[in-house]
């Protein structure tokens, strides 16, 4: 199942922005290439500082959730090369931090004097003197980072965010079931910019971050992956992004060049596109053609993932909506830079649209795949089925067919017939067939030809 999952579509990577056709260059094959282009609009994503996009009503920064589930061995490796991306970034607020330290400690160290003054005068001292702890800005964040420090930093980093790359699931499940961790509510509520707080107090005053922004990019196996989301239920495992994938070559290509080097270039460039958008807020806005298609085509993933199971997750659906709009949100705010219009407004276009749409279908059809591996109260992952049942009868049929032709196809399948009949009538209702005389047919709401 893995290896047979789908890639996105080539069309995908004919009209990337300069900086994501570059690092994609990197890639040793197809599948590599679709992880690493996500890694990379992951940690773009954490860059991109005064962006936003209105969504029902709610405006969000692009910040987006992902991660890489494959076996040892399976190529997730690449999306390491993301996570230099925002080094540029990070060393440029680090050394804001120490240039705010070296004032603060400046004038604390006068305040102290005037402490010593004023109790050798007998008077009271001057508080206008007392120096504010300057608030220090983390763009990077470890993976076994605690509780206490996360939120700490989501408060201190405001809009600009926090990243958080991890190249095993590990070194953050790890961090979130010991006891200074269990922070994957933190996780749930970030996605969304939800308050965030702690129990407990540090430096003598409540930890609490009203409007978090973070950005995850994740890579670990099957076994990692329900050590890290051991459930559906917990709602962590709707807003990630998944990608699946296979066993790749590890010998190097004649000419290539240092992967390091390149993507430590290409965080250069993101340093300066970070530094305009300082400058020029920007709302990514689509245009009413863009949110029909949106609204359909989602509209139509929904139907047909709660049409499969009573028990469906059309969270992932619905959550996967959003995400949608935060790539293109990336990819609109990447064009921007490229031309330095520093307009308030910022149309996505046609092409930027279809092209997040394009990759956000695959993305669904891993994570419904992989969704079905992820078990309540395992230690292991279960193995991987099929997530839909009657679509695969269906896409046999090119054009018409008949109810007898379609059930006979299904018990071939190993369909039962019960449940054919079950799926079959719930598939009309949904309008993903039609009904001509006693033929049917396939909508445009039904399944891409390349779903096959």
């Amino acid at each position: 199942f893995r290896r047979v999952a789908p890639y996105f579509p080539e069309e995908v990577f004919e009209h990337l922005p300069d900086l994501l056709a570059q690092g994609v260059k990197a890639a040793g094959n197809y599948r590599e290439r679709d992880m690493l282009l996500m890694a990379m609009i992951t940690n773009i994503s954490a860059c991109l500082p005064e962006v936003r996009v209105l969504y029902d009503q709610v405006y969000y920064s692009p910040h987006l959730y992902y991660m890489v589930i494959a076996h040892a061995g399976g190529g997730k490796g690449v999306v390491s090369l993301a996570g230099l991306l925002p080094g540029e970034i990070h060393r440029y607020y680090e050394k804001q931090n120490e240039e705010m330290r070296l004032v603060y400690d400046k004038a604390f160290f006068e305040w102290e004097l005037e402490l010593k003054k004023a109790q050798a005068e007998k008077r009271s001292p001057d508080f206008s003197l007392r120096p504010k702890e300057p608030v220090r800005k983390l763009l990077t964040l470890s993976p076994n980072v605690s509780k206490s420090m996360l939120i700490s930093a989501l408060e201190e980093s405001g809009k600009l965010g926090c990243c958080i790359n991890a190249t095993e699931l590990d070194m953050v499940s790890g961090a979130i079931r010991n006891g200074y961790g269990k922070h994957d509510d933190v996780f749930r509520a970030a996605f969304q910019h939800e308050v965030v707080s702690a129990d407990f107090k540090v430096n003598g005053r409540q930890v609490v971050a009203h409007n978090p922004h973070l950005a995850l990019c994740l890579a670990g196996t099957p076994n990692q992956l329900v050590r890290f989301i051991p459930s559906l239920e917990n709602g962590l495992y709707s807003r990630f992004l998944v990608y699946t994938g296979q066993r790749r070559s590890a010998a190097p290509r004649e000419g290539g060049e240092d992967h390091r080097a390149m993507f430590a270039r290409l965080s250069g460039r993101l340093l300066e596109l970070h530094q305009f958008l300082l400058q020029s807020p920007t709302e990514v806005t689509f245009t009413a053609a863009q949110w029909e298609e949106h609204t359909s085509r989602f509209s139509s993933h929904l139907s047909e993932v709660v049409n499969e199971r009573d028990d469906s997750p059309g969270a992932i659906v619905l959550r996967h909506g959003l995400m949608a709009s935060r790539i293109a949100g990336v990819l609109t705010a990447l064009r921007k830079g490229e031309c330095a219009w520093a307009m308030p407004q910022y149309v996505c276009s046609d092409e930027d649209f279809h092209t997040a749409m394009l990759m956000t279908d695959v993305l669904l059809e891993h994570s419904l795949l992989l969704s079905t591996s992820v078990r309540k109260s395992e230690s292991k992952s279960g193995p991987l089925k099929p997530y839909f049942r009657l679509r695969p009868v269906l896409q046999t049929f090119s054009g018409t067919f008949t109810y007898k032709d379609a059930m006979d196809r299904a018990v071939e399948m190993g369909i039962p017939v019960t449940t054919f009949k079950r799926l079959f009538r719930k598939t009309i209702e949904l309008k993903i067939i039609d009904k001509e005389g006693d033929m049917y047919i396939r909508t445009r709401r039904g399944w891409r030809e390349t779903d096959a």
